[in-house]
C-alpha cells in the first residue's frame, strides 16, 4: 500500500459515493457494508445537498476496497469519474478534459472549509496534489503526473475513463520511474492516440 502523508483540515464531497457506487455495481451489498462502517451516506446524497468528511475517512474507504474487492475495482471507480459532477463545462476534447482532472478533483475537497478550487477566480488551494498535464508537442500525446493521496489504480482510471471518453482509441500506460506503491513521490500515465 503506497503511505501518504496526514491531511489535517482536508474534506471530500460525497460526491464521490455516486462515482464509488456506479464503478462497483458488482458488489452492492459490499459497498453498502464498507460505507456504513466508515458512517458515510449509504444512499448518496441528492443534487444541491452535498456533505462533506473527512478525506482520511474516504482513503481508508478506498483502501477497505483495495483489500477486500481488489485494484481492479478501484480502476473501475476511476474510470466512472466523468460521472462526477465536479467536472467543469468548459471541456470540449481530449487535451481540455486532461486539463479539467485536476479542477474537478480540487472542486471536490475543501481545506479548512473552504473550497479548493475557486471558479470566480480561478484560484486552487494547496495541500492534494495535482493531475499535471503536459501536452508533448508535435504528438498524439499528454503525459500525467499524479502526486495525490489517492491510491495509483484510482488515478490510472481516472486518467484512463476521462481520456477514453474524448478519444475512444486512447492507450494509457503507466509510465516509467518508481509508482508510488514503491515509495514514489508520484506515477506518470502516458495518454497516446
Amino acid at each position: 500500500m503506497q503511505i501518504r502523508p496526514a491531511l489535517p483540515g482536508i474534506e471530500a464531497s460525497t460526491s464521490g459515493i455516486k462515482v464509488l457506487k456506479a464503478g462497483l455495481t458488482l458488489f452492492p451489498s459490499l459497498v453498502t457494508k464498507i460505507l456504513a462502517e466508515h458512517n458515510l451516506p449509504v444512499g448518496g446524497t441528492a443534487p444541491g445537498q452535498e456533505r462533506w468528511f473527512p478525506l482520511e475517512t474516504w482513503l481508508t474507504v478506498l483502501d477497505v476496497v483495495f483489500k477486500e474487492i481488489g485494484p481492479n475495482a478501484l480502476f473501475t471507480l476511476g474510470t466512472r469519474i466523468m460521472e462526477n459532477p465536479k467536472f467543469p463545462s468548459w471541456i470540449r476534447d481530449i487535451d481540455s478534459a486532461i486539463e479539467a482532472i485536476d479542477v474537478a478533483y480540487h472542486r471536490s475537497h475543501r481545506k479548512n472549509g473552504a473550497m479548493m478550487y475557486d471558479d470566480v477566480s480561478g484560484q486552487m488551494l494547496e495541500g492534494i496534489g495535482h493531475y499535471l498535464a503536459r501536452r508533448t508537442p508535435g504528438a498524439q500525446k499528454i503525459e500525467v503526473t499524479c502526486d495525490t493521496p489517492y491510491l495509483c489504480e484510482v488515478d490510472f482510471g481516472i486518467v484512463t475513463g476521462t481520456a477514453r471518453k474524448f478519444e475512444p482509441k486512447a492507450r494509457i500506460v503507466h509510465g516509467t520511474g518508481r509508482c508510488r506503491h514503491d515509495g514514489g513521490a508520484a506515477c506518470t500515465y502516458a495518454v497516446t492516440w
